[in-house]
């Protein structure tokens, strides 16, 4: 092919004299540096098509441009379940993966708008000398290389039995966790800085799509005719959960706080006893502007009976635990104040010291064994002196109260 008429392209895919090949005009080139099976390359059945399943394994490495092979590592990756045209990966991933056949290794080099943009990563120190955390990152607008293999094609056997959406569930979990840990960082300051709100997204996007195949596959008609403790029913079960609370983790992580709250609510729907959810919940009520006292009082006091019942994790669940009665008691002390501001003198002044116990002070934070009626007198105190807001408490405290009261004499709860 003459060099001027790559400049007037007529195809999708431009064969360029030294191999490359332009899948994206020059913004995302492709070129096959090797094949395993060479017999089956040119056949049908290699050749991969949208919405076939194949199973990959690659690394990505920071490039500036095609002739860069060996720049800094931040990504090795072995065994993802990619359906091409689901979005799971990257825009330049996705694309070169639709044009390879099953057993190609190739290199696809990436523009940075096709790849982590104004995101970033964490760099894989292969020598394990660096924490993680003291790990260099990908600068933002930084082009990337990956090396890829197609090892091979997996059939959809949905119809037939429950592995192989199980499997794909995994794998967008997994790529969602991988997301979550290595593309993660604090919200920018300016336009100029990194920016990891796509990446978060993506997560929640992933996290999403593998709780909907797994709550779907649980409602349909192959677990009907199974035992309730099915090892495929309990993973399908355990799979919704976690991807469920992880979207949890991704709004506390970008400081969404009430979106944190809503979602943890979704968990508990599916299972009440959820420790892990419980104690979001309390944590994203507590940092939620939008939520009041009595919100955060009663998800903190529905998590402390969860963990008082439960001995699995409790020393870490009680360490997150104190830490959640420490911001309830700032906001306690904050909502006293702002009483104080709103209702002046339609009430009796409190004294200096708010922990002082009045006739109208707000109820203490209750631990263990404690006397539980100071909710009741509470109440009664401000309903008396008017100043009892005629609202109706969102979902969350609608849910975690029944909780508490339902719940209050178990004994060896789910976890």
């Amino acid at each position: 092919m003459e060099k001027n008429a790559a400049a007037t392209p007529t195809s999708a895919s431009i064969e360029r004299d030294d191999d490359w090949k332009e899948l994206m005009g020059t913004d995302i080139m492709m070129k096959v540096v090797g094949t395993h099976n060479p017999s089956d390359v040119g056949k049908k059945s290699g050749k991969i098509e949208p919405q076939e399943a194949v199973l990959i394994k690659f690394e990505g490495r920071v490039a500036a441009d095609k002739t860069v092979m060996n720049g800094p590592l931040f990504q090795e990756v072995e065994g993802w379940l990619i359906v091409v045209g689901d979005s799971d990966v990257l825009p330049s991933l996705e694309m070169g993966i639709r044009f390879m056949e099953v057993g190609q290794t190739a290199l696809i080099w990436s523009h940075s708008k096709f790849a982590l943009g104004q995101g970033t990563r964490t760099f894989i120190d292969k020598n394990a000398i660096t924490a993680p955390n003291s790990r260099g990152v990908v600068p933002p607008q930084s082009n990337v290389m990956y090396r890829v293999t197609v090892t091979q094609k997996v059939m959809d056997t949905s119809r037939l039995n429950p592995y192989f959406t199980i499997q794909k569930a995994l794998t967008k979990k997994k790529i969602a966790n991988d997301i979550f840990q290595n593309e993660f960082c604090h919200l920018p300051d300016t336009s100029e800085e990194v920016d990891s709100s796509h990446a978060m997204k993506r997560a929640i996007r992933l996290y999403t799509n593998s709780a909907s195949l797994m709550e779907n596959l649980l409602q349909g008609t192959y677990f009907q005719n199974v035992e309730e403790d099915h090892p495929q029913r309990n993973e399908c079960r355990t799979i919704l959960i976690d991807s469920l609370n992880n979207i949890t983790a991704v709004y506390l992580r970008q400081k969404e706080y009430h979106e944190a709250k809503l979602s943890a609510v979704q968990v508990l729907t599916v299972d009440p006893n959820n420790i892990k959810a419980l104690l979001r919940a309390a944590k994203s009520s507590l940092l939620d502007p939008a939520s009041d006292f009595e919100e955060a009082s009663a998800a903190t006091k529905a998590a402390e009976s969860a963990i008082a019942n439960c001995n699995k994790n409790k020393s870490l669940n009680e360490k997150e635990l104190k830490l959640l009665r420490r911001e309830l008691k700032t906001k306690q002390l904050d909502y006293k104040e702002k009483n104080k501001e709103m209702f002046g003198n339609k009430i009796p002044v409190l004294e200096k010291n708010v922990d002082s116990t009045t006739a109208i002070s707000m109820p203490d934070i209750l631990t263990p064994g404690e006397n539980e009626d100071t909710d009741a007198s509470f109440w009664k105190n401000q309903i008396m002196y008017g100043m009892l807001p005629q609202i109706v408490f969102p979902l969350l405290i609608f849910f975690i109260y029944r909780y508490f009261y339902n719940n209050t004499d178990q004994t060896d709860p789910k976890t």
